[in-house]
């Protein structure tokens, strides 16, 4: 459950998105049995292409630039 008192850097209630009962339903799923599922088929092109991203404690998610060596 999510901790809506906005202390530690929470976010408050009022900032918290409503849960849409698709939302709900999705979050309920059983996933026990998904390694049964066979996987998804990308196509000729694979899976498609994104930015690669590093965690900063304190800052959060970052978009990693380019030029950036830590990931190659």
């Amino acid at each position: 459950m999510l901790d809506r008192r906005g202390e530690h850097g929470r976010r408050s209630q009022a900032e918290c998105p409503r849960l849409t009962p698709e939302d709900v339903a999705w979050l309920n799923t059983d996933l026990s049995r998904l390694g049964e599922i066979d996987p998804y088929e990308w196509g000729p092109g694979g899976p498609p292409k994104g930015k690669p991203i590093r965690y900063e404690p304190g800052v959060g998610i970052v978009v990693a630039d380019a030029g950036d060596e830590e990931h190659g």
